[in-house]
């Protein structure tokens, strides 16, 4: 049986932040179970790159919206051509009503 053995390791689940690990800890009399956290490195990378993340999406965002003023833009832009060039034809049919009136 496991429990008259010597050398007793139980499983144990581990959680940390990329998720779940299972790991074999030894229990045998008079050892200690030390509990480990992240490191502060660890902690510091991951901070690290959720702000580096949130730093994507607002830069995500802001390209949206620059895309879509740069149509809208576009948009008006061909509108102005347009009415430009009725203008244009406009102003050539007065110019040759004001030569025949001469």
């Amino acid at each position: 049986s496991p429990f008259c053995s010597s050398d007793r390791k139980i499983e144990m689940k581990v959680m940390h932040g990329e998720g779940e690990d299972t790991a074999m800890v030894d229990v045998s009399p008079g050892l200690e179970v030390v509990t480990k956290y992240p490191s502060d490195r660890k902690k510091k990378m991951s901070s690290t790159l959720e702000a580096k993340d949130e730093m994507i999406e607002e830069i995500k965002k802001r390209l949206r919206r620059l895309g879509e003023k740069r149509r809208k833009v576009e948009e008006k832009e061909e509108e102005c051509v347009e009415e430009i060039k009725l203008v244009k034809k406009v102003l050539r049919k007065i110019k040759r009503e004001a030569l025949r009136g001469r």
